[in-house]
């Protein structure tokens, strides 16, 4: 995900952005170092004083983003039924524990809810790995199934609305807001967070039974 900082930076140098876009081209990168942006600041917007003032300040912002890492289940009793959601933040070596439950939902929409609620605990724009034993949920983003239902008016390759839109919907938002990558894990595994965070999931659900 393009973060607001990069976007801010193309809305502000317009057309002028089209050279580091033809750099980037031209050298085959597809990523540039927090120093190779100072020097193509300045070798493209040498009299544009400003311009480089405005670029370089997002760039700091940019490249200072702290680094945090989330591991989420879900959990559904039923299918749909009660469900409940689990994640655990990581930053440096601080952990905290989320969880939280719904009275009448499905797996997919507790898969969702996890790295929503996760994301939504964020103060300020991060670097942030998710981790997740749900194919739904990592492959929209990996093999750009959302895209395509974007593309397509929030419709599958077969017509039919895509499910969950409200979810996809909230957790695009957030995505946006930070830098996100995403890992499959295998669930009832030996990841050790990943199973913490299934028990996160299902001992919500008790709750809910009582």
């Amino acid at each position: 995900m393009v973060s607001n900082g990069i976007l801010s930076i193309v809305i502000f140098i317009a057309g002028k952005s089209l050279k580091i876009i033809g750099y980037m081209i031209e050298s085959g990168k597809a990523y540039l170092s927090a120093v190779q942006w100072h020097e193509l600041v300045y070798s493209v917007y040498q009299s544009e004083k400003l311009g480089v003032f405005v670029f370089e300040a997002l760039m700091i912002k940019e490249f200072s983003m702290d680094r945090v890492e989330i591991y989420t289940d879900g959990a559904c009793s039923g299918n749909p039924g009660p469900g409940g959601w689990g994640a655990i933040l990581i930053y440096k070596s601080i952990e905290k524990d989320l969880s939280g439950n719904e009275s009448h939902t499905t797996n997919n929409r507790m898969e969702l809810t996890g790295p929503i609620k996760a994301l939504e605990t964020l103060k300020r724009p991060c670097e942030v790995v998710i981790y997740t034993d749900s194919a739904y949920v990592c492959k929209a983003f990996t093999d750009n199934w959302v895209n395509k239902w974007q593309k397509n008016n929030w419709q599958t390759s077969k017509k039919t609305p895509v499910e969950n839109q409200d979810l996809w919907v909230r957790l695009i938002e957030l995505l946006n807001i930070h830098s996100v990558s995403w890992v499959k894990v295998k669930g009832h595994s030996d990841n050790e967070k990943n199973n913490r965070c299934d028990l996160l999931a299902r001992n919500a659900i008790k709750v809910l039974k009582g």
